[in-house]
């Protein structure tokens, strides 16, 4: 496949099917050029990321807007109904010629009108009403969005305080899990050193009580799994959102993830293929050969949810 520029933005801001990013992630991997394009496009939208909006789609927006446009039709109708009513023909007697005649009577512009006025206005409030809930509820669901990212990453940056804590006193390594024993998991690691507490139960959303984050795994080197160290690198991945490959994004939140870096910087980062030590994009939930393995180096990052270790 010969990617177009148009696919390779579709893949950055997630706007393709799914068949088009794998076939857009299998040219990234084989195909230089088309990586230096990914990385030149990533650049390019940088800028953008920090006003797109977070927010989730509002529950039965479809129902409100519907409801909305029926309120209006409503008042249209009764409006038209008393109008019609009001200009009601009716009999007359003429002084001038002793006799019937039909006419119509229209209403006097104080009492007759009142009832139909005060209904007007109601209506009209209710539309107001309904126009600023559709615009308020969208701006809700951003700041909710917004917060539980910030929630998120503050959560992070405490993770890295502890883990920088570890590194001081294991020769500037990080914890390296085993993948074996269930007890080296990060979270155990942190509190068997006495960093965390055994009741530490913090994740994503402050009130899950679940550590749900996909920490690395190290890299091969000369036949061993090696941790990563506090000098391998501060652009390094070090700790993230667990990504769900069927939704094709991070389980915690809509449109990518927050990563740690070893540095202690987080990003909110819209799709999991980073440029670490290389032009060319990995994705830091699997090593180059596309396996939950350990790296193939330390620029080859891989994290795995400390629960499903391989």
């Amino acid at each position: 496949m010969n990617a177009t520029e148009s696919d390779l933005l579709g893949f950055l801001i997630r706007a393709n099917d799914a068949q088009t990013d794998k076939n857009v992630e299998a040219e990234i991997k084989e195909n230089l050029s088309a990586a230096q394009k990914v990385h030149k496009l990533r650049r390019l939208i940088e800028p953008l990321e920090s006003i797109r909006e977070q927010e989730e789609t509002p529950d039965h927006l479809y129902l409100k807007t519907i409801s909305f446009v029926a309120a209006h039709i409503a008042a249209e109708e009764i409006e038209r109904r008393e109008s019609e009513a009001n200009l009601r023909p009716a009999l007359t007697y003429s002084n001038n010629s002793s006799t019937l005649t039909r006419s119509l009577i229209f209403p006097s512009q104080d009492g007759a009108t009142g009832s139909t006025m005060q209904r007007r206005s109601w209506f009209a409030g209710l539309g107001l009403a309904v126009a600023l809930l559709l615009i308020l509820i969208p701006a809700i669901g951003s700041v909710r969005a917004q917060y539980r990212i910030q929630s998120c990453q503050n959560t992070l940056r405490e993770v890295h305080s502890s883990l920088l804590e570890y590194a001081d006193t294991h020769d500037h390594k990080f914890p390296l899990m085993d993948t074996a024993d269930p007890d080296k998991h990060l979270i155990k690691q942190l509190q068997h050193a006495a960093i965390l507490p055994d009741s530490y139960v913090k994740g994503c959303d402050p009130e899950g009580g679940k550590f749900d984050y996909a920490y690395s795994i190290g890299y091969s080197q000369n036949g061993d799994t090696k941790s990563l160290r506090l000098d391998d690198g501060e652009h390094i991945p070090l700790l993230a959102d667990i990504y769900d490959s069927s939704l094709n994004t991070a389980k915690n939140h809509k449109h990518g993830q927050n990563v740690l870096f070893i540095g202690g910087n987080v990003e909110f980062c819209k799709t999991p293929y980073l440029f670490v030590g290389s032009e060319v994009p990995d994705n830091i939930y699997f090593n180059r050969l596309n396996q939950l393995m350990p790296g193939l180096d330390r620029f080859d990052s891989v994290l795995v949810p400390s629960e499903e270790l391989p």
